[in-house]
């Protein structure tokens, strides 16, 4: 059956958008899993944007190891390539970093896996009311809470903290770093980007509500 320039015109046509939707699925794939990746998330988010860390697309996750300064007051983040403060929050009730929904139990200590990280799953037993501002941002501790307090047993180190007596964790800690996709979201639709890190952290334990003895 011979073909008409109407019916090769279309082939042409389904076979470039193909090549066309191939190329930006690629495109998309390749920017969103960096594995093992040293890559910063300058190349991803706008110079203006105060978190640098790995990106993920949502789901997936990269890995860093880097340093975390932590304290009641905030959580100051200096090794990263801008200076990051992230807002107030809390380990198992008390306030330090956001965590307390892995302290829940000792299931939540082995739910390391990407699925389990992702963090539409972690952030959906914090919307509690509807047609509510949507968190910005929350970091999630991947560790027991006696591991996290420990650290304040290590030697002091200096620190940005004014008056702070600071103390580094001797390992890097499992983190996932949840942020808002696009600003002005309203409970209950709160989507969020995954971001995973190994960082060392940085604990000042003078100010913590956390006692240490």
């Amino acid at each position: 059956m011979k073909l008409t320039l109407v019916q090769i015109f279309f082939m042409m046509l389904l076979l470039l958008l193909g090549l066309g939707m191939g190329l930006g699925l690629g495109l998309q794939m390749a920017a969103a899993v960096l594995e093992d990746s040293d890559q910063s998330l300058n190349d991803f988010w706008s110079s203006d944007s105060q978190e640098k860390a790995e990106t993920t697309k949502e789901g997936d996750g990269t890995r860093t190891t880097e340093t975390l300064l932590l304290s009641n007051k905030g959580v100051v983040q200096p090794v990263w390539p801008e200076e990051t403060i992230l807002a107030e929050d809390e380990v198992g009730g008390n306030k330090m970093l956001r965590a307390d929904a892995l302290f829940q139990s000792d299931k939540d200590y082995l739910r390391l896996d990407l699925m389990n990280r992702e963090c539409n799953s972690l952030m959906a037993h914090k919307v509690k009311k509807r047609n509510h501002t949507c968190i910005p941002e929350y970091t999630f501790i991947h560790e027991e809470l006696d591991t996290v307090k420990a650290v304040c047993k290590n030697p002091v180190v200096a620190c940005d903290l004014k008056g702070a007596k600071c103390h580094k964790s001797s390992r890097p800690f499992d983190l996932t770093f949840c942020k808002l996709s696009k600003p002005g979201q309203v409970t209950p639709h709160c989507n969020y980007l995954t971001f995973i890190f190994e960082k060392f952290i940085i604990i000042s334990c003078n100010d913590m509500k956390v006692k240490i003895t």
